[in-house]
């Protein structure tokens, strides 16, 4: 009976053991099967992405430059703050920049604002074919010119040199 017993106990504590490994093997791949199914989203939302500066011309102040982007891909850019601007010059000794952007209001030098949105079939969403058409605040230490490199938040880019509007360089901002 004992025999029997120690026999019961070792074939329950095995069948438990090998249950919960069932289990956790099934958790872990219900995991990894998500992640897969994100990964591939995100890899199809950036195949499908693509921009394009039209122009970048400054206005009155020569610090202020105004940036036309299209969207030229299929998939719309839907949030605005997660975009990266970045000011490379190529005369001058002006340092790099990462502009930052501003909601709204008067902009600051190193800052960004959405001007409009061309066609807007969502308001505040660059949807594919349509025109977005953004404000810089430069911050520039003596006069020159350089390269704007634009990118969304899933990672696509293009670089456009400023100003392109035919002049050559841009005041200095004092």
């Amino acid at each position: 009976m004992a025999s029997s017993l120690a026999g019961l106990l070792i074939m329950v504590v095995f069948f438990t053991g090998a249950l919960i490994m069932f289990r956790v093997n099934l958790l872990g791949n219900v995991l990894i099967n998500a992640a897969m199914k994100e990964s591939i989203d995100m890899s199809g939302d950036r195949a499908r992405t693509a921009i394009e500066i039209h122009s970048s011309s400054s206005g009155d102040d020569p610090c202020d430059l105004t940036v036309t982007i299209a969207n030229t891909g299929t998939t719309a850019v839907t949030d605005f703050s997660r975009m990266d601007f970045i000011v490379q010059f190529t005369t001058g000794s002006n340092t790099p920049d990462k502009l930052t952007f501003a909601e709204s209001g008067a902009l600051n030098p190193g800052e960004w604002t959405v001007s409009s949105i061309s066609g807007q079939m969502e308001p505040g969403i660059l949807n594919a074919g349509e025109t977005l058409t953004v404000e810089v605040k430069l911050d520039l230490a003596e006069a020159g010119s350089g390269v704007l490199t634009v990118g969304t938040p899933n990672g696509i880019t293009d670089t456009r040199p400023f100003p392109s509007s035919g002049t050559t360089t841009t005041s200095p901002c004092v």
